[in-house]
């Protein structure tokens, strides 16, 4: 559960974001155009889930620079996703993915129903889907089963395509997911579900090297831990198609995103370093 102090952190930079759209010059980021999910982002910088869970902040985020937004965790109250579809519906600025999560824990037929019928209802008003299986209990269930996940991640492909023919409109499904249990068998098992992205939850390098070698070329949107444009163009480096973060942003204010990306532009410029050998 988050601590007192980080949801009092997270309003107030709400608050603050409200205050700042009303002053903020539309002017654009440096450019670091990137497709990724069949997407086409202005640059690979997004914001988290978590932030705006129901979308009611989609008018302003776009005036920070961000490249994509996701938000929620979006769940079903009863046969409505509460305020998130009406903010859904209106006109937006940039890409949007929405996170949901079913009422019911783990894997099985109830969990499932849950997530179908929440892709149902979100899929027509989002620019992808993010089904959330990053939740503490969700991994504990993962380690007694490896196997569950992967098929449960199979079913929501077969839901989302499913929805493809009905619609005529097929929407990206990325899974959101902790790196710490990623191995390659893994990664391959949800690569052969059929899944458009990975939303890896991580801080540790070298695993989200491994990782998205492995699910290559499903993308891996790396989160967690971020907190510079050093820490934003290492895990680029590492493999990640796109970044997200979270408290560099409530800590950071409105305007923390352009900062990280002038500070991207100039790691992008810059020369490697060379080593040097003593002797």
């Amino acid at each position: 559960m988050a601590s007192i102090g980080a949801l009092l952190a997270t309003s107030a930079a709400r608050l603050a974001l409200r205050l700042a759209a009303r002053v903020i010059r539309p002017e654009p980021p440096p450019d670091f155009p990137v497709t990724a999910m069949g997407l086409h982002l202005a640059n690979p910088l997004g914001l988290a889930a978590g932030f705006d869970r129901d979308g009611a902040l989609l008018r302003a985020l776009p005036l920070c620079g961000f490249g994509f937004v996701e938000i929620g965790t979006v769940r079903l109250q009863g046969a409505t996703a509460g305020p998130a579809l009406e903010h859904l519906t209106r006109p937006r600025a940039i890409p949007v993915g929405v996170n949901f999560a079913g009422a019911s824990d783990g894997f099985g037929a109830d969990a499932l129903a849950e997530y179908q019928a929440a892709m149902r209802l979100l899929a027509p008003h989002a620019d992808y889907l993010t089904a959330n299986l990053s939740t503490p209990r969700a991994a504990m269930r993962q380690r007694e089963a490896p196997w569950r996940r992967a098929a449960f991640v199979a079913a929501l492909c077969r839901a989302r395509d499913a929805l493809a023919e009905e619609t005529g409109r097929r929407v990206p499904l990325a899974v959101k997911l902790p790196l710490g249990a990623g191995s390659p068998l893994e990664c391959e098992r949800l690569r052969a579900a059929g899944l458009d992205g990975v939303v890896g939850v991580g801080a540790d390098r070298t695993i989200i090297e491994e990782v998205a070698l492995s699910l290559a070329p499903v993308p891996l949107i790396s989160v967690g831990g971020v907190r510079s444009a050093a820490d934003i163009a290492a895990r680029l480096a590492r493999g990640a198609a796109l970044v997200q973060v979270h408290r560099a942003f409530t800590q950071g204010g409105p305007l923390s995103p352009r900062r990280l990306l002038a500070g991207l532009d100039v790691t992008a410029r810059s020369p490697p370093a060379v080593s040097r050998r003593a002797g």
